[in-house]
């Protein structure tokens, strides 16, 4: 199993002072300032604590609650989009999902950076708990990682991105979805007249995949260059997608990172584990039910496997190589749904996902050109009787026509 450390200074804020309570992959990962030095800027972390422990304190409560005080890690890092992400998902899932408590979007504080304070949820990186784990605490928790993304694509919704309209929702207010932005946010071009997202409405995932690839012929049309071949294969093998049954369920809220370094966990017994956390929401969107259960193979690959591998979805059919993998494997086959093995396993679906990214972001790059190209041709060998493939499409990534 793979293992990643936090990706964010989150010193935690207590009753007690605790000023070295702070992550330092930031520091060692990204080359940001090290929390000795961030702590006494402009004003001390006694100074922060001072201000806005009182508010923080629980009510008739003989001590304080943990809090995480969450910080971007780069400048162009969407805290708003992810304040958005936390107040929808928590609110639709029964889930223990990051609760913010307050935030601030500006750079006008302590911390001259936007940040958000969370209350700590309880329990240890599932990452660094596993190893000290029994064989039966491993098994339970494969049964609880399989459950979770069940219960996560439980949420439906248009497919698209969580939107900023989710920070002043009602509690009990419905989820409010928005297109993916064509282009992305920060490439938007005078010469591309039209707003690059809107509110989603109800929509099948078929008619969601033929129109993110009309949007983006659309705005290649605008920048002058058009790879038509690549949208016209790309809705061919979204109508073999619907015409095989892929595309038959509603869209689901998809987690888009759900790994042991994204869960906290709590041993209960000899035999119990339970997932007391689920965290960075980042990367969450709406995607249709094929996209949004994806086997969580990491649980039963290599652990010495190469980083450029591990995410690689064909691993998710290859047979274990240990023997605690081949019964992660197993206990993931008894307890999943029909559904989800499907989806999880099958070449089509494998695909789909490949695809959905590229109709997700667009093609800005010889990677993503590249991707495109291979996908096509991944179809094209899987149901050579579909014709999906239009033209040789591996020519344009010579020609450096990208945006």
């Amino acid at each position: 199993m793979q293992h990643k450390s936090g990706e964010h200074i989150e010193p935690e804020v207590s009753n007690v002072a605790n000023e070295e309570a702070a992550s330092e992959t930031s520091t060692i990962r990204h080359s940001h300032e090290p929390f000795e030095y961030f702590q006494h800027k402009k004003y001390s972390f006694k100074w922060f604590k001072s201000q806005y422990l009182g508010a923080l304190r629980k009510s008739k409560s003989h001590g304080a609650e943990s809090y995480i005080v969450r910080i971007p890690r780069q400048d162009g890092d969407d805290m708003d989009r992810n304040v958005a992400i936390l107040k929808a998902t928590r609110s639709q899932l029964k889930l223990p999902v990051p609760n913010v408590i307050t935030y601030d979007l500006s750079a006008s504080n302590v911390f001259e950076k936007p940040y958000m304070i969370q209350k700590r949820l309880p329990g240890q990186n599932l990452a660094q708990l596993w190893k000290s784990l029994n064989m039966e605490q491993k098994q339970c928790a494969v049964k609880r990682i399989t459950d979770l993304f069940s219960r996560i694509a439980s949420v439906e919704g248009p497919a698209g991105d969580i939107s900023l309209e989710n920070l002043s929702r009602a509690p009990n207010g419905c989820i409010h979805i928005e297109k993916f932005c064509v282009p992305a946010r920060g490439l938007e071009d005078e010469s591309f007249d039209k707003a690059n997202t809107w509110s989603a409405l109800p929509q099948k995932p078929l008619d969601h995949l033929l129109e993110q690839c009309e949007r983006w012929r659309e705005y290649q049309t605008s920048q002058g260059a058009c790879f038509d071949e690549i949208w016209d294969s790309f809705a061919a093998i979204s109508k073999a997608l619907e015409a095989r049954g892929f595309l038959d369920g509603p869209s689901g809220l998809l987690h888009g990172d759900l790994k042991a370094y994204n869960l906290l966990a709590e041993v209960q017994s000899p035999t119990e584990v339970e997932i007391t956390g689920v965290i960075d929401w980042d990367y969450a969107v709406v995607a249709p039910e094929c996209v949004a259960y994806r086997a969580p193979f990491w649980l039963w690959i290599p652990e010495d496997m190469d980083s450029a591998d591990e995410d690689d979805e064909s691993n998710a059919n290859l047979e274990p190589c240990s023997d605690e993998g081949r019964i992660f494997k197993d206990v993931f086959l008894s307890h999943a749904s029909e559904k989800f093995k499907r989806y999880a396993f099958s070449p089509e679906a494998l695909l789909a996902r490949r695809m959905f990214l590229i109709l997700q972001k667009g093609i800005f790059g010889p990677w993503n050109m590249m991707e495109a190209d291979n996908i096509i041709r991944d179809w094209d060998e899987l149901h050579p009787g579909d014709n999906v493939t239009t033209a040789d499409i591996g020519a344009n990534a010579s020609i450096g026509i990208f945006y």
